[in-house]
């Protein structure tokens, strides 16, 4: 489903949108019942520096939906180095053959996916999350790029929250809708 979703948020093409990164994504799936929803992709909200768009699909008896805030021509500002990074488990590397296949599977032609030190697409994290730590509906916030060849890390809470490192940056943090849902 995840896979279908990032084709739809591809169809966002041409100089406006190359360069852009995702700062936000919140995804879920449901069970596809009744009426059929509206499928594709909606621009709910645009500036000259960001764009919130919907992506939704059914696919297998699945209704998907994938909202995504994107930073428009963004030119990453280098964040502090984490101090005193805490010793945790790896978690994967994503190597350049990874990368291009999810670029051509999803049709993603963003620049800042290709040549060398490729920034690894957000969905593909979010995918390879949910192969680890399957679930309905979540929120990632992102931080850092991650970069291929980059050994990633991860700290994970109470199944509900997922922090991703490399060796020097916060890269994301995923929560479980049923984590936001309890918040104030």
């Amino acid at each position: 489903m995840l896979l279908t979703l990032a084709r739809v948020l591809s169809r966002l093409k041409g100089e406006k949108y190359q360069g852009s990164v995702i700062a936000k994504i919140d995804w879920r799936q449901t069970a596809a019942t009744g009426e059929k929803p509206w499928q594709g992709l909606q621009i709910r909200r645009e500036n000259r520096n960001y764009l919130l768009a919907r992506c939704t699909a059914i696919k297998n008896g699945f209704y998907g939906q994938l909202d995504v805030l994107l930073f428009l021509h963004h030119q990453h500002k280098q964040s502090p180095p984490l101090q005193n990074m805490p010793h945790l488990p790896v978690w994967h590397c994503f190597t350049a053959a990874e990368i291009h296949r999810f670029l051509l599977a999803s049709d993603d032609t963003n620049t800042i996916h290709q040549g060398k030190a490729a920034i690894v697409p957000g969905i593909l994290l979010l995918q390879q999350y949910l192969q680890s730590f399957p679930a309905d509906a979540l929120e990632v916030r992102f931080f850092h790029p991650a970069h291929e060849g980059d050994r990633l890390y991860y700290s994970a809470k109470d199944n509900c929250l997922f922090t991703l490192f490399d060796d020097k940056y916060k890269i994301l943090e995923i929560r479980t809708k049923g984590d936001l849902l309890h918040e104030n």
